[in-house]
Order: C-alpha cells, then sequence, then structure tokens
C-alpha cells in the first residue's frame, strides 16, 4: 500500500485527506456514512468563547451555482465542545482540527490554552471572524485595520497589463498605476522587471504617477538586468536599480502580492 503520510505544521497525517471546517460539523452526520478513522484530519465546526445561536433565518440561498450562506458561526462554545464532543472524536484514529475565532488576543489565548488541554493536534486561529459575522462585535480590539499596511508589494512584470489588444493594454496599464496612487492604502515596495522596466525610464505614461507614489514613500525597484537588456539604464527616471535576489526578498517578506 503507498505511503501517503504527510507533514503539516509539525503534525504527521496518515493522508492528506481532511475536511473542511464548518461544512462538516462535529463528524456526527458523515460518521453515519463511512469510517472518519480513514481521514487525515477532521477540521471541525468553528469554536468561539460562549456559545452562538448564530444569525436568525433565513441564512442559507440556493443558487443555480450552488448556496449562499451566512450562519453565523453557530457552535456550542469551547467549553461545551470540550466536554460534549471530543469524547465522540477520540473514538476515531485520525487528527482532529480546530478552528478558534474571537475578539481579543486574550480570548485567543483562553481557547487556545483550553484546546491545548484537551489534546487537540492542530488549532487554526481565524482572526477577527465574530467580528464579521456579528457587526455589533468590536473586531477592531483583535485586527488593527492598519495591520496589513505596508506589507503589500506590486510586482509589474510587462508595460502591457493583460492580453490581445496592445493598444489597450499600455491604456489599462497606465489606468492601474493611477488608481493605485489613489489607493488609501499604498504598497510598499513597487518591482519592475522585464518589460515592466520601460515603466520607470524617461518618457514612460506613467512616469510623473509613480515619481507621485515614491513621493509618498512607496519604493519602487527597477531590475538591473533588465534595463541593461533593453538598453535603458541611463534613462532610469524614479526609483532604483535593483537586482534578483532583491526582488525575490521584498516577494517572501510581503503580506501580498499583486501583479497586474
Amino acid at each position: 500500500m503507498a505511503d501517503l503520510r504527510v507533514n503539516f505544521c509539525g503534525v504527521e497525517l496518515k493522508n492528506p485527506i481532511t475536511t473542511a471546517s464548518g461544512t462538516f460539523g462535529f463528524g456526527h452526520e458523515y460518521g453515519e456514512f463511512f469510517d472518519l478513522s480513514q481521514l487525515g484530519g477532521i477540521g471541525v465546526k468553528g469554536l468561539t468563547p460562549t456559545e452562538r445561536l448564530g444569525n436568525p433565518a433565513p441564512r442559507i440561498a440556493e443558487t443555480p451555482q450552488g448556496i449562499l450562506n451566512c450562519v453565523g458561526l453557530q457552535n456550542p462554545g469551547i467549553d461545551r465542545f470540550i466536554e460534549e464532543q471530543i469524547p465522540f472524536l477520540r473514538r476515531y484514529d485520525t487528527k482532529i482540527i480546530a478552528n478558534v475565532s474571537g475578539n481579543t488576543v486574550e480570548e485567543y489565548e483562553g481557547m487556545v490554552e483550553k484546546i491545548s488541554d484537551a489534546e487537540w493536534h492542530v488549532i487554526v486561529a481565524t482572526a477577527g471572524a465574530v467580528a464579521v459575522a456579528d457587526p455589533e462585535q468590536d473586531g477592531a480590539a483583535f485586527c488593527d485595520a492598519s495591520a496589513g499596511k505596508g506589507k503589500l508589494v506590486i510586482s509589474v512584470y510587462t508595460d502591457c497589463m493583460g492580453r490581445g489588444d496592445d493598444e489597450l493594454g499600455h491604456k489599462l496599464m497606465k489606468a492601474f498605476i493611477f488608481a493605485v496612487m489613489q489607493q488609501e492604502e499604498l504598497p510598499a515596495t513597487m518591482l519592475f522587471y522585464n518589460g515592466g522596466a520601460k515603466l520607470t525610464v524617461e518618457g514612460s505614461p506613467v512616469l510623473d504617477d509613480l515619481k507621485g507614489l515614491a513621493e509618498q514613500g512607496v519604493e519602487i525597484l527597477t531590475c538591473g538586468t533588465c534595463l541593461d537588456h533593453f538598453g535603458i539604464k541611463d534613462q532610469l527616471a524614479v526609483g532604483e536599480v535593483t537586482n534578483m535576489y532583491v526582488i525575490v526578498e521584498k516577494m517572501e517578506q510581503a503580506v501580498r502580492v499583486v501583479r497586474p
């Protein structure tokens, strides 16, 4: 028999087949149809510090392509779950994946501590999920709206956005750079390489916007090898010349990388 074992966050699963948190509930219903021990792991329904009844009905709507749902994180709360559901789940030879949601660091710490005492295998934290499900909750206590700022990198590899019509593509790229400049959250870095290197030199149709972004603190970096390839290195008009090591480093350190 093939060895299907995989390592997930330091935990060995017998195979890579796991369930999706929420849709699988706590396994009772599906356990009537097959042996849950065949799974590599069970991702249980999201848990909160206290019981949540969820949103009032209707909260599921059928569409031609599937369903839309807004259940509202209905769950019995972490204490009842540990008391009532863990004994059932321990009957099966599979790893248990907990999904916890809260509004504050303290709430997460409390739930993780309880779950750790209950000998869970993997814990997944869903940041700010309670606030999303209930607008009256102040998710800002945990999710700082500015937390992700300064970690966005925009990677531009061409001076023509999209495929099909180059003339249209050049117009779209100009509109894209202008739109970036209008955003409340500016990128930390913009990387230009291959054909994108043509956008940072003299005569570029987006040069003024890029200079405006640079003045606002956005780091503009252009691949030196690319500038040399096109013979335009001496025409660089905004930002600095960089190399592939720095480009890779910027991408790896980014929270998000956007490529038009």
